[in-house]
Formats: structure tokens, C-alpha cells, sequence
């Protein structure tokens, strides 16, 4: 079993991907891993193929590039975000806690407020540097 994994492994480190999922059912690996470009997925494709690994790419999706350093969000900042905005965390008052949520995700409350305030960093980011089709700034009335 050891070989059956450490050749993909290896082709994917040298190919300087990052693999996000790695499962392995009926002796076959079905990964899905982030590169850099085009042209490491292709080598690693074509490595693959010289090993005699079979390799299917199913699908490729660009990253969007971030505009001006904003940050898009992490899945945990957005798990969090979404779960503080479906408890009532941002209503007036206030129908839920960081401790509410916290308890929530299984994580500490100090977990909880970091990821809310590097969420709204990333969001606030992106708004503001995102005017709107005719120019105007992202901004609404009250």
C-alpha cells in the first residue's frame, strides 16, 4: 500500500501542488489539489502518463485574482460568518454570542472573534475595492 500512494504523492510534490482532499476507494486515489498554473498541472499530467499512472482531470477552475490585496475568505472564516449571521449575531439586539457560536463550531470564543474580524477585514476589503458597474462606490442609503 505504501508504493500504491508514494509515487502520485511524489509527482504532486514535485509539481509543487497543494492537495486540498486525497481519498482512496477500490484501489484507486482521487485527489483535489491546487496549482500554481496551467503548465504544472500539465506536467504533472504528463509525468503521470510517463509512469504509467492513470490520471483523469475532471475539472479546472481558475482562482480569481484578488483586486487591490483583498483577501478572499477562508472556509473557516466563512462557516463562521454564515453561522453568525443564521444565529442572530448581527441583529439589533443581539440574539446570539461569540460563546453562542463558539459553542456552535466547537471552538473557543477568542477562535470565534478572530475569524469574525478577519472575515469583515477580507469583506470590507473587497467592497471597497470594488466600485460598481458605473463607478459609484458600493454604498447604500440607510
Amino acid at each position: 500500500m505504501e508504493n500504491y500512494v508514494r509515487e502520485p504523492v511524489s509527482l504532486l510534490v514535485k509539481g509543487d501542488a497543494t492537495a486540498l482532499i486525497a481519498n482512496a476507494m477500490d484501489d484507486e486515489w482521487r485527489f483535489r489539489v491546487r496549482f500554481a498554473d496551467r503548465k504544472r498541472l500539465a506536467d504533472v499530467y504528463e509525468s503521470c502518463r510517463d509512469a504509467d499512472l492513470s490520471a483523469d482531470v475532471r475539472t479546472i477552475n481558475e482562482l480569481e485574482t484578488p483586486r487591490s490585496g483583498s483577501q478572499r475568505l477562508t472556509p473557516r472564516q466563512y462557516q463562521t460568518l454564515r453561522s453568525a449571521a443564521e444565529r442572530g449575531y448581527y441583529d439589533v439586539p443581539r440574539e446570539a454570542t461569540t460563546e453562542d457560536l463558539a459553542d456552535e463550531l466547537g471552538i473557543s470564543h477568542q477562535t470565534v472573534s478572530e475569524r469574525l474580524r478577519r472575515g469583515h477585514r477580507n469583506l470590507v476589503e473587497r467592497i471597497l475595492a470594488s466600485p460598481t458597474r458605473d463607478g459609484a462606490e458600493n454604498v447604500r442609503g440607510r
